[in-house]
């Protein structure tokens, strides 16, 4: 239906790690220089995004507020489609960008509530990393058990994260390894002090 931002995020749950790492990296690396090039176009009458009208949106009122979001005095908009239940004046685009924004009463992802999700404290990390009080998120997601007062993207960003007391890769586990002694190597490649790893699996 759309691509950009959904496919430097969503796309990649049925592809392999691989390419899941490679997107995000590209996602950000793009959000970092800013390059933002997809906008929304309007006349007296009409908003416009990729060449289709954007149905019921008021040109005299519209912004464009980038990375495929929008907003007119009614609505807000992703990708030319209307946000349900989101709030105007309180939308905003969290940053760094990682797929992130808000309004006073809800989180979303791309165009999607977060469920559970509290949006007062709730910051972007970047890389499709998020936080509140409470949790942290990938993509949208809950990573179960991950510590929210602990938990770092680690660089060289080769995918890899950690709290405390654990290694993740992307949004999973790596099981096995220290937090502790960790270091991302880029490219899917991690280290601690006893093991090497790829894409979040041991190889010595």
């Amino acid at each position: 239906m759309y691509y950009s931002i959904v496919t430097f995020f969503l796309v990649l749950f049925v592809t392999i790690d691989g390419r899941r790492l490679s997107e995000s990296k590209r996602q950000q690396s793009q959000n970092n220089a800013n390059t933002n090039n997809e906008r929304y176009i309007k006349d007296t009458w009409n908003v416009y995004f990729r060449g289709q009208k954007v149905a019921g949106a008021s040109a005299s009122s519209f912004t464009d507020l980038g990375y495929g979001y929008g907003k007119d005095t009614w609505g807000v908009y992703y990708y030319g489609k209307k946000i349900d239940g989101a709030t105007v004046s309180s939308f905003q685009i969290l940053q760094p960008y990682g797929g992130y924004a808000k309004d006073t009463w809800n989180l979303y992802f791309l165009e999607n509530k977060v469920q559970g999700a509290t949006s007062s404290s709730f910051q972007s990390m970047g890389n499709g990393y998020g936080k509140d009080t409470w949790n942290v998120y990938f993509l949208g997601k809950k990573i179960d058990g991950a510590s929210t007062s602990s938990f770092q993207i680690l660089h060289p960003y080769g995918g890899y994260a950690k709290d405390t007391w654990n290694v993740y890769f992307l949004e999973n586990k790596v099981q096995g390894a220290s937090s502790s002694s960790f270091q991302s190597l880029g490219n899917g490649y991690g280290k601690d002090t006893w093991s090497t790893y790829y894409q979040g699996k041991k190889i010595n």
